[in-house]
Order: structure tokens, then C-alpha cells, then sequence
């Protein structure tokens, strides 16, 4: 997960690998450095806008932070700038880093301050309030970012945001400090959507005489923007103080236009399908009534660049979040035919013991494991998929076979389960250092 932003001295001309915002005294010149951490295991080089969403591993793919710097009282901006995350170098064998340095008269005058960043791909997909992939010079007001989807654009792209207190002293020195920290302060940038994939096996090959065509996941609402605010800066690590947090809306105040629907002809948004013949494409040859790795022609779609058992399907997406629909159930997995029509659904819940509660700090609280809030940085998913994988089509029984004869350490080998739709499933429900809250759903007839 990002760390980026703490403070520490460089009296000794270095810096530990968790530090951000760095105030170093090197002979007579005070130095105000920004150090931009990403832990992760995304090395942030791909050239494409985003990632596709193959697994509940914390990557990221990001080519791009933004820093904006603000007054804290007039919220008068005072500086920004733009750094290309290609540039980044590993540190400690678990992430990426850059450095920005304010000297001389560049450095910041005493007062206290705010200190923004975005994360963000090229060619993005959204539209920002405040214009964070230009590096023009900037003035006025600061006001909370928000970004919205272009016109044309469906889907969420994942961003990542967060924000710290720095102030500075009459000497140019940074004068706030972080509890576990000797000289800085520290802030985490947070993935800014939800997430949400189905992995499934064991599928319907027809219901009622009717051939099964297409799997899909509707949901109950929809969102086109994004704003950046109220930060969980606590969480940092497993364990920590967790946020149910809905950073998303429409950007006309208006419900987004939709003709899906739920099986009982509410309005809803498919959040992904999947078109069953192009992985089995003669369907159920063997006539065993299910979609499997008995049928010999299953075959792994090209542009499914992952990992995936034999006879499985996989649909995926990022989800801008929403809030619920009070009385009214928040997800649906659907089976549908050629023509359409809906031949058998089931109602999607999370865990029991991850319904919300709490309404303190802007979190938004659940009113039952069916009807429940998609917040930020949350992963939903049907099915177990830790990791992307860059084996392809393994052997069922054995789905997490290792094809690298000298492998790096995997730091969460988890497992490989698709959803077996021919019978229930336990709830399991993960908790990873990057995304707050694994959640495997649960289907309800």
C-alpha cells in the first residue's frame, strides 16, 4: 500500500525507507524533501490507463502522483507538482519510491500546511476538478478533488489519494511529527474505488429447459465520480481501525441511466458479465447438465491475461462506490439465456459479521448482510483468487501449481477456489494490508 509523505532527519545523509516528508539541515541550507513510497508489489510501469482487475492482490499500476500544497487556514494553494512514477526506484524489496526536494527559495515559509496526493494512470479515464495531470503553476482555492468519468466511459479506473497536516517553522524546519516517527510526519494514499470479481465453476447449463448463455453481476446502484476526502489515515496495516466510507455520486444529482434490471424488475447496473460460450464454446457438449472442465473444448479467453482453473469462468470490475438501497438487496448473480431472459439468479450477501454499524467519522452503516453499502477500497468477490498468476489453465485439483523452477517469495500464496454454483459455500472473509476489506460473498438461492 502506498506510504507516502513522512518525515525524517537526513543529519547523517539518509533516509530510512519509511519516510516521506523529510526536513534535512545538510551544512547551513535547510532542505524540505518529499519522499513518495508505494508498497506494493505493483512496480507501476505498465503504459496502459489502469489495470484490469484479475484477483484480490494489492497491486497497483499507476504511472503518475500529483502534489498540491496548501495553506491550511486560506486554503490558498502554494504549490503542485507533477512526478512521473516511472522514474521510481525499489527500496527494501517491497516498493517504489521518489523523491522531491524544496531548497533555497523554493522552500516553504513558515505556517501550516496541507500536503495532497493523487495517484493516477496515464491516458486516465476520469476528468479531475482540480487538473492534477497538468504540472502548470497553480493558483486559487484548494477545494476537495473529485474525479469524474469521461463522457463514453463506463467503468471505474482505479486512482489513489491521501493527504497530511506538515507545518513549518520559522526556520523552514518541519515542526509536526508522527507518533512513531523521530522527526516526520507520515500519510497513506488510499485506493479510491471498490472492487468486485466473480470466479466460478460448476455452472447451470440450463434451468427449465432453457440454455444457460451469460453470468452477470447486477448491482443496485451506480456512480460516475469520485471525490478525495475524509481519509482513513489511521490504516496503514492489517488490523488497524478499518472505514465505511461512500466517496462516490452522480455528477448530475441524477441516477444514471439503466434498462437492466433485478429478477424482480427493479432497476439495476451490471457491474460485469460474462459471455458463457466463449469459454465453453460448445457449451455442454457431454450433456452432464453443468458447465465444466468435462466439457473438452472449455477454453481460456485471450483477453483473460491470468491464471484460472480448468473449466472455470472469471468477470470482473472496479466499482466507483455507492450507498444502499434501504429494504432492498445490494447485489445479484444472474444466469441468463440467449434471448435474455433471467432462467435463475441468486442474491449476493457479505458476511454476517461485516455488517457496519458504525455511523461515526462518515462511516455509513449496513442495514443487513443483503443490503449493505460498497465502499472504498473494499474488494468483493465470489470465489478465492489471491494472486493474478502467470500460469494459465492448471490442473483442477492442483490450481496453484509454481512454473518458476527459482520463485521470488510470494507474500500471499492464498488459494485458487472458483464459486462452485451446484452447491453452498462458507463465508471466508480475508483481511490484506492494501485492500481494508476482503469480502467473500455469499450466494442465497
Amino acid at each position: 500500500m502506498f506510504f507516502a509523505l513522512a518525515a525524517s532527519s537526513l543529519l547523517l545523509g539518509a533516509c530510512s525507507s519509511d519516510d516521506a516528508v523529510v526536513n534535512t539541515t545538510a551544512q547551513n541550507e535547510a532542505v524540505q524533501q518529499i519522499v513518495l513510497q508505494v508498497a506494493s508489489s505493483g512496480d507501476g510501469l505498465s503504459t496502459r490507463a489502469g489495470r484490469p482487475l484479475y484477483s484480490s492482490q494489492a497491486l497497483q499500476t499507476i504511472q503518475n502522483v500529483c502534489i498540491v500544497i496548501y495553506d491550511d487556514a486560506t486554503k490558498a494553494i502554494v504549490k503542485k507538482t507533477k512526478l512521473n512514477w516511472k522514474d521510481s526506484k525499489t527500496y527494501d524489496n517491497h516498493g517504489r519510491q521518489l523523491t522531491l526536494t524544496y531548497k533555497g527559495n523554493d522552500r516553504l515559509e513558515e505556517g501550516n500546511y496541507k500536503v495532497m496526493a493523487v495517484g493516477y494512470s496515464d491516458n486516465s479515464d476520469y476528468n479531475y476538478s482540480l487538473d492534477v495531470t497538468s504540472a502548470d503553476a497553480l493558483s486559487g482555492t484548494y477545494n476537495d478533488i473529485t474525479a469524474t468519468l469521461k463522457a463514453g466511459k463506463k467503468d471505474a479506473e482505479e486512482v489513489f489519494a491521501g493527504d497530511a497536516d506538515l507545518k513549518i517553522g520559522v526556520d523552514k524546519n518541519i515542526t509536526n511529527f508522527t507518533s512513531g516517527e523521530k522527526n516526520g510526519v507520515a500519510v497513506t494514499l488510499h485506493r479510491q474505488v471498490a472492487g468486485s470479481f466473480g470466479y466460478f465453476q460448476n455452472i447451470p447449463a440450463s434451468v427449465n429447459g432453457k440454455a444457460a448463455a451469460t453470468l452477470r453481476l447486477v448491482v443496485r446502484g451506480k456512480n460516475d465520480k469520485l471525490t478525495f476526502n475524509n481519509f482513513n489515515s489511521s490504516f496503514t496495516t492489517t488490523g488497524n481501525t478499518i472505514k465505511h466510507y461512500v466517496n462516490g455520486s452522480t455528477s448530475t444529482g441524477e441516477a444514471l441511466a439503466t434498462t437492466d434490471k433485478f429478477f424482480n424488475g427493479d432497476n439495476g447496473y451490471v457491474l460485469y458479465t460474462i459471455n458463457l460460450k466463449t469459454w465453453f464454446p460448445q457449451l455442454d457438449e457431454n450433456g452432464d447438465g453443468v458447465l465444466n472442465a468435462q466439457d473438452s473444448h472449455w477454453n481460456r479467453p485471450d483477453d483473460v491475461k491470468t491464471q484460472v482453473v480448468k473449466g472455470s469462468v472469471f468477470g470482473s470490475n472496479f466499482v466507483i462506490p455507492f450507498d444502499l438501497t434501504s429494504g432492498k438487496s445490494t447485489m445479484e448473480l444472474q444466469l441468463l439465456d440467449d434471448a435474455g431472459n433471467i432462467i435463475k439468479h441468486w442474491t449476493v450477501s457479505i458476511p454476517a459479521a461485516d455488517v457496519n454499524n458504525d455511523t461515526t467519522n462518515g462511516n455509513v452503516a449496513d442495514e443487513s448482510p443483503s443490503i449493505f453499502n460498497v465502499v472504498r477500497n473494499h474488494m468483493y468477490n465470489l470465489g478465492v483468487k489471491t494472486s493474478n498468476g502467470t500460469k494459465t489453465d492448471p490442473d483442477p485439483s492442483n490450481p496453484n501449481p509454481d512454473p518458476n523452477p527459482n520463485p521470488k517469495p510470494n507474500p500471499d500464496p492464498g488459494k485458487d477456489e472458483p464459486e462452485d454454483l451446484t452447491k453452498s459455500q462458507n463465508l471466508i472473509l480475508k483481511v490484506n494490508d492494501n485492500w481494508e476489506v476482503i469480502h467473500k460473498l455469499e450466494l442465497g438461492e
